[in-house]
């Protein structure tokens, strides 16, 4: 199996995500060709953090937890966290790229 993307909108940053998952999933499809899974739209801090941002947190660290939109999280074929990228790295940046290219080719 290769890459697997799934988006996590949030509402958590700046009221960015103010509609329902459905309306949220739409937008991304239309507007930006999202072909990839869309979680329903969830809290990823604060006392409401839904459970796998509450694991990403204890796995990753406190730098990992997202402070915006567009945070990004690699995980191996076990499902063991290997990489986390900020808002700043885009999706198709040579690190990512490179993270991706190091979990697809050593399973």
């Amino acid at each position: 199996m290769g890459l697997v993307v799934i988006g996590i909108p949030s509402n958590d940053f700046g009221a960015q995500e103010p509609g329902t998952s459905s309306e949220i999933a739409s937008f991304c499809h239309r507007n930006y060709g999202v072909s990839f899974p869309m979680a329903a739209r969830s809290v990823v801090k604060g006392p409401q953090t839904i459970p796998l941002f509450r694991w990403l947190d204890k796995e990753c660290g406190f730098l990992a937890r997202p402070r915006w939109n567009f945070y990004k999280y690699l995980t191996n074929r076990t499902g063991a966290p290997v990489a986390w990228f900020s808002s700043v790295t885009t999706p198709t940046s040579a690190r990512v790229t490179k993270a991706v290219e190091r979990v697809i080719l050593n399973p």
